[in-house]
């Protein structure tokens, strides 16, 4: 359930969706400063990227969360059924990488010097701000048993005893990966720098970004990709063991947070 929402948090409302190329221009102004040749196409790319989401993805959301809601008011809540949400909206993601991939690299083709001079200066800005950050809010956050049963109650209203002991007991079991993120993410950065700085002396040098974008994931380290699996092993198996405890009360309250996801899916789609 956690994995889903959070998939759709994003999209916060529909106001925010049907401004999303606003949104995603303004984000992509911060690393690249567009030409006036440029601008409207990655305007024009934007919303064709934006149109098919709406119509060929949301719709597979909505569908998603239909079925989880039956699943809970039926009890049919296990470690597999989790795998199956757990995996797809895994492919969501590679979809969306897969769809826009060409777009990216063709257009990448295109950065000067000096844009992508910004774009890496910019990238290496963004990661040392976020490591600076991560520290900060690790010395003021709780611990993550404490986070994780905080996100838990917004779902349910409320945690009991029992569910509480269940949420410590794999929160202590839970492998620590953000340092092997951000190697992870200096790897996929120092790719795309190799690839794009050789872009005017590489003949093939579009198809291998694309085939980048597309395969990022397979960058990681056998260390972090053991890691993350265990990590989604281990939340599977808590929310399977919660699930029988919940309230009827607890029910009723996750139902209604879904309801409002398939409410916002729905308009979403409707336009």
């Amino acid at each position: 359930v956690g994995v889903l929402l959070f998939l759709l948090s994003g999209c916060a409302g529909k106001i925010a969706y049907n401004n999303a190329d606003f949104i995603i221009s303004w984000y992509l102004s911060d690393y690249i400063e567009f030409t006036p040749k440029q601008e409207p196409i990655v305007k024009a790319k934007i919303d064709s990227w934006l149109a098919w989401h709406r119509s060929t993805e949301m719709p597979k959301y909505l569908t998603q969360l239909t079925t989880l809601k039956q699943q809970i008011q039926n009890g049919q809540i296990n470690p597999a059924e989790l795998q199956k949400h757990s995996d797809q909206v895994e492919t969501y993601w590679q979809t969306v990488r897969q769809h826009i991939a060409r777009d990216v690299s063709d257009f990448a083709m295109t950065l000067d010097i000096s844009q992508m001079s910004q774009l890496f200066v910019t990238l290496a800005d963004k990661r040392e701000e976020d490591i600076a950050d991560f520290k900060k809010r690790t010395k003021k956050q709780p611990k993550r048993a404490e986070r994780m049963l905080e996100n838990i109650k917004e779902r349910l209203g409320y945690v009991t005893d029992e569910q509480r002991q269940i949420v410590i007991r794999y929160a202590q079991q839970l492998n620590s990966t953000y340092d092997m993120w951000m190697e992870h993410n200096a790897n996929v950065q120092a790719k795309l720098r190799q690839i794009l700085i050789a872009k005017d002396f590489v003949p093939n040098s579009a198809e291998l970004l694309e085939t980048f974008v597309v395969n990022t994931d397979n960058m990681r380290s056998a260390e972090y990709t053991a890691a993350r699996d265990q990590n989604k092993q281990l939340y599977i198996t808590m929310l399977s063991d919660m699930f029988p405890t919940l309230e009827l009360a607890q029910r009723k309250k996750l139902i209604e947070e879904i309801d409002t996801y398939i409410e916002l899916v729905q308009d979403i789609i409707a336009g």
